[in-house]
């Protein structure tokens, strides 16, 4: 019984409780996995960028290989000065983002761009293919919080 009246005390916590799983389901809700494939030489030419969802349907995004001009690193820079990218493909439609969100990890996304512009370079390059996902750090971090909170109602209702 005397849980169950801490409990109903401590209301303010539930506000806490409610925050570290709404945070890592969101987490988990944005996790994507996102691949361009390009093939010249198919009977049917065709690039498809494809974001991978596991809580959600995929999306999926088809164009001609000719339409590809090429591909930069775009930047976001928060008020504290913390920098993250994203991989945006140029088309002839206009820009198309790779990923809808920016993350760390510059490398990875000029070799992707460097990539896409020697596919576009080298007419004689059958197939392009690149990847970016993002599951196994989203599903880290979801997996420490809901850790923190378990340690955390576990050593509140302890006492």
């Amino acid at each position: 019984m005397r849980w169950w009246h801490r409990l109903r005390e401590s209301w303010p916590l539930w506000g806490l409780v409610a925050f570290w799983l709404i945070f890592p389901l969101a987490l988990i809700w944005t996790a994507t996995k996102t691949d361009l494939r390009c093939e010249r030489q198919a009977a049917r030419p065709l690039c498809t960028l494809e974001t991978f969802h596991d809580l959600r349907a995929s999306t999926q995004i088809t164009f001609p290989p000719g339409e590809l001009l090429g591909a930069e690193v775009e930047e976001s820079a928060d008020s504290d000065g913390n920098t993250t990218y994203r991989l945006v493909l140029l088309l002839e439609r206009g820009p198309l983002p790779f990923s809808p969100t920016f993350t760390g990890g510059y490398a990875e996304k000029q070799a992707n761009a460097e990539a896409v512009r020697q596919f576009v370079a080298n007419r004689a390059q059958p197939s392009l293919f690149i990847t970016q996902d993002q599951r196994l750090t989203n599903y880290l971090i979801a997996a420490g919080l809901v850790a923190f909170l378990v340690i955390a109602v576990v050593v509140i209702f302890r006492n």
